[in-house]
């Protein structure tokens, strides 16, 4: 079984965000999005498109491309059975 890609990239995002000391209030508040969207994002139930990302990443000051690399990484390491 594929592991669902939304799912790491929700962990990586939670990561990042707890790493700036950001609430999920204030990146949705931020990003002009509702809670319930980035509490969605980050439990893998919403996919990320690039430029939510780049959004985000203005936010939480990381380049957009560290984040895919890192979401890949995360996916990679992950033990398949």
């Amino acid at each position: 079984m594929i592991p669902n890609i939304d799912g790491f990239a929700g962990k990586v995002l939670g990561h990042l965000r707890r790493a700036e000391n950001c609430s999920i209030d204030a990146l949705a508040a931020a990003i002009d999005v509702d809670v319930a969207t980035i509490e969605d994002f980050e439990s893998g139930l919403a996919p990320l498109n690039l430029s939510i990302i780049q959004k985000i990443a203005r936010v939480l000051n990381f380049d957009p491309r560290d984040f895919v690399a890192s979401v890949g990484e995360y996916y990679m390491s992950e033990d398949r059975g």
